[in-house]
């Protein structure tokens, strides 16, 4: 609940975890204290830990235990290492590296407990977005975000913050792709959903359904929303 107050716990957690050679405890530390880094990285307005220095020690950290693979028994801890590394690796703009450890993310959890499950739904979400803002790829993007919500409708995921921004993705790929009837059908879902959020979220999505009809020249339908 408090970010700031937890954080350096986590940090000197890490530092007698190592000392001590409890290297199970280390990384959960360490991917906790990452995963307060990458939020605040996220969202700075709120969670105040996004700044160069917490950044780079948590991405150096996070680089470093890659190294140490062979010392850690979770195989779950290890999956969401590479996550995190793919998340500080994308905040960097090294796109195919962030690739890499997201689909690595993605092979282990697999591994461990099928394919639906939330956490390899967000190794696609977060390949959705790399192909959609970073490589330009709207049909990869659009294969790995639909692969995503497809998991999170078979396990009954509730997150509607996430599943918001799924609809949203694919709403605004199928539109980058001249799929207008799919982005309208996402689009409206997105609504739905923006309206249990906030009015922002809401005013951005009805932009954006009220630009694929004009996409469609139904300017009518535009003006409306």
């Amino acid at each position: 609940k408090n970010p700031e107050k937890a954080y350096p716990v986590f940090v000197k957690a890490m530092a007698i975890a190592r000392q001590n050679g409890d290297w199970d405890f280390y990384l959960d530390a360490l991917n906790s204290s990452s995963s307060l880094v990458l939020a605040g990285m996220n969202s700075p307005t709120t969670v105040p830990l996004a700044d160069k220095q917490h950044s780079e020690r948590a991405f150096n950290s996070s680089k470093e235990a890659l190294k140490l693979t062979k010392y850690f028994k979770s195989r779950g801890a290890v999956a969401e290492l590479h996550y995190n590394v793919a998340e500080f690796y994308n905040a960097i703009d090294d796109v195919d590296t962030a690739i890499y450890h997201y689909e690595k993310a993605k092979e282990i959890f697999t591994s461990l407990k099928g394919e639906s499950t939330k956490e390899v739904a967000k190794c696609y979400h977060a390949l959705g977005d790399i192909y959609k803002y970073n490589k330009g790829d709207f049909y990869e993007a659009e294969t790995n975000y639909e692969k995503a919500l497809a998991i999170r409708e078979k396990i009954g995921f509730q997150d509607t913050l996430v599943l918001y921004k799924n609809f949203y993705s694919l709403a605004a790929t199928n539109r980058s792709q001249y799929d207008f009837e799919k982005g309208l059908s996402y689009g409206s879902k997105a609504m739905e959903l923006a309206k249990s959020l906030d009015p922002i979220r809401v005013e951005v999505t009805t932009a954006m359904v009220a630009n694929i009809y004009r996409d469609m020249k139904e300017s009518a339908m535009g003006k409306k929303y």
